[in-house]
């Protein structure tokens, strides 16, 4: 059979592709089949990761992000029963190999299983002209636990592709692009970062209206190193028999409705993405469909069309079965995940007409007696730190100020409902 890639593009939004921003990614949509309404089981690439790879609904497969800054593989890692698409491939005799520097889709996390060749990018040979910029950039650099994450792009993992690829067995492979991802800066310059002192912003929050300015122009830079993928299967003449699967594990806010970034409540800003599938021989080329599907839906998707079958159930469906009219897609979308911190836990329930977003604290409640307040700080999600401006220079009025928000925070929940026909940017 044919080869098979997962091209993901982390944190696309779904507006931003189909236009001129994207002219490789919409000469794939003539080819394949495009999924409208196409959406993530999460708001982040932990828990997003694992539902693509194994079509099961994140939240019923355990914990996502860290707990007092630590990982613990044991609490966060993809169970050792669940079939993932690398297992699944490497057992029906492919060469399973992916590319990323998204330290969430790695071997921390369970993710290698399966995988023939997921190699830590960042401290591959490859890249070694890439850490110069390190020194040059640091205080740019220092949110990231490896500086170079930032820096390794999308041009540097079609690269490592090209030189690690296999060609004597047929394949799969992954390819997790970060370049619409943050930092938000101008990939094509960023060897002039330094230098001219370009616009370089850690996150949205820095500065959410210029990061909205520089985010189509990631957008165009990340398609066009897509390009360079399809060219060279075209070169080699293995084009028309490859599989090939386009989609974001998110999006991406950008201060609509108060959302910076991701990782937050589940609006169509962070869970609408992106979804074309080109299947060999060109099946379905240039078939549109408006049915209601889900990042969960492509395992049992390339299941169907190679004749695998996972040991575990699974909650996705499988497409090719929606595209011949068979199925009407899902009756609704359910996202469940928590923060980054594990601090709150976001639901949501999505249909064609109706959106109810669900979201309450999920850490018991601590006893703060005897804490310094610098404890206290440590143990608040990140976007309540930065909404209290009390100085450092005040310690007791800032471990007032904190409990106070914590007494608060510890009953707190949230919910809204959306008609998404009178209402369809969730505004009211």
């Amino acid at each position: 059979m044919s080869d098979v890639y997962v091209y993901v593009f982390d944190s696309l939004r779904a507006d931003y592709v189909g236009g001129e921003l994207t002219p490789h990614i919409n000469a794939l949509a003539k080819d394949g089949a495009t999924f409208m309404q196409a959406f993530a089981p999460a708001t982040w690439s932990h828990p997003s990761a694992f539902g693509i790879m194994t079509g099961i609904q994140p939240g019923a497969l355990g914990k996502f992000g860290f707990e007092d800054n630590t990982i613990n593989p044991r609490k966060i890692g993809l169970p050792i029963t669940v079939d993932t698409l690398a297992t699944l491939f490497k057992a029906a005799g492919y060469h399973t190999s992916g590319f990323t520097t998204n330290p969430f889709f790695s071997a921390v996390y369970g993710i290698d299983r399966g995988f023939d060749d997921l190699p830590n990018v960042l401290e591959l040979p490859y890249v070694e002209y890439r850490k110069p910029l390190v020194d040059e950039l640091a205080p740019k650099l220092t949110k990231f636990r490896n500086p170079l994450i930032p820096l390794v792009i999308g041009e540097d993992l079609i690269r490592i592709w090209q030189e690690r690829r296999v060609r004597h067995q047929k394949t799969f492979t992954v390819i997790w692009s970060m370049d619409t991802h943050d930092p938000f800066y101008d990939r094509t310059r960023l060897e002039n970062l330094a230098s001219e002192d370009l616009p370089f912003y850690k996150t949205v929050t820095e500065n959410p209206t210029a990061c909205r300015e520089l985010y189509p122009g990631m957008v165009h830079y990340a398609d066009a190193q897509f390009g360079k993928l399809i060219q060279t299967i075209k070169d080699e003449g293995s084009y028309d028999d490859a599989t090939i699967v386009v989609l974001a594990d998110h999006g991406e806010g950008f201060g609509d409705k108060e959302q910076y970034g991701h990782a937050a409540q589940p609006y169509d800003d962070l869970i609408h993405v992106p979804l074309i599938i080109k299947f060999p021989d060109r099946i379905f080329a240039g078939h549109p469909s408006d049915a209601l599907v889900s990042l969960l839906d492509i395992l049992p998707t390339l299941c169907s069309v190679y004749k695998m079958k996972p040991k575990t159930p699974v909650h996705g469906i499988d497409l090719t079965q929606v595209l011949a009219g068979n199925s009407g897609g899902h009756e609704a979308i359910i996202v469940d995940d928590r923060t980054l911190d594990e601090q709150w836990r976001n639901i949501g329930v999505r249909t064609r007409e109706m959106k109810y977003i669900y979201r309450h604290w999920n850490k018991p409640v601590e006893n703060m007696a005897g804490m310094t307040w610098r404890d206290v700080w440590r143990r608040l999600p990140w976007h309540l730190m930065m909404s209290v401006r009390y100085p450092a220079k005040h310690p007791r009025n800032v471990l007032n100020s904190l409990r106070a928000y914590r007494d608060h925070m510890q009953s707190l929940y949230d919910e809204w409902v959306f008609d998404l026909g009178s209402d369809p940017e969730e505004m009211d």
